[in-house]
């Protein structure tokens, strides 16, 4: 996050409002992964690459830049 300077709370808002590209995948036994993406106001739009874990939680493993500039 630090490098491709995408903070937390932008994280957290493409979490909680973006939408899921394409269709979630199996990851290890029992987890699913998926993409989530929105595009920020003003801004550039941002993949956030989530794993749902066994308990129900929320692992994130990257956030990136969706457009290459």
């Amino acid at each position: 996050m630090l490098e491709r300077e995408i903070d937390d709370v932008d994280v957290l808002r493409v979490l909680r409002s973006g939408t899921i590209c394409g269709e979630p995948e199996p990851a290890e036994l029992g987890e699913w992964k998926c993409k989530i993406v929105m595009k920020l106001k003003g801004a550039r739009e941002v993949g956030v690459l989530a794993i749902i874990l066994r308990n129900k939680r929320l692992f994130v493993k990257t956030v990136e830049w969706e457009d290459i500039r």
